[in-house]
């Protein structure tokens, strides 16, 4: 393993189940960094989907819950998040199997079988390109010092910070 590798998200392995309950097993390496913006935003949309889900018991019958259970399970669900995990999926693939995206035909067939297993994808999906905690620590810690430099810079030469 070289000294790049060693500071690389690992690669995580995902078993699908066919109809004839065949199983099969993928490798799938995290996104580069051109889509981290799309990995966010479907965070954030996850999250905030998820906040409707407290206290909703989802092994109920969906007969069962109430319209704004139901609202709060089909948010995270909607046009936004399908489309976002669709297109995280597919470019997953890409990087994990560029073999399988030669041709027109064969990017089709790739984007049905996104179709076919989206869901069972989704979870893959999401942990395999969340930040680690340490990297939402470094995150947060340089968002502070962009700010204290922001600060820094915008006072005016030799004005004294005001304490508020």
């Amino acid at each position: 393993m070289d000294k790049f590798d060693k500071h690389m998200a690992k690669p995580q392995t995902v078993t699908l189940v066919s109809e004839s309950g065949e199983e099969t097993t993928f490798t799938l390496y995290p996104l580069t960094y051109e889509h981290l913006p799309k990995v966010f935003r479907l965070l954030r949309k996850v999250v905030e989907s998820t906040r409707g889900l407290k206290g909703i018991d989802l092994d109920t019958d969906l007969s069962k819950l109430g319209a704004s259970e139901l609202d709060a399970l089909f948010r995270l669900f909607d046009e936004e998040t399908i489309k976002l995990l669709g297109e995280l999926a597919l470019e997953t693939l890409k990087i994990s199997y560029p073999e399988q995206f030669q041709t027109e035909k064969s990017i089709e067939r790739m984007k049905r079988f996104v179709a076919s297993n989206l869901f069972e994808l989704f979870l893959p999906i999401i942990t395999l390109n969340t930040p680690a905690e340490s990297d939402v620590r470094r995150m947060r810690e340089l968002t502070k010092q962009i700010k204290n430099e922001t600060d820094r810079q915008s006072k005016p030469f030799g004005a004294k910070r005001r304490q508020g």
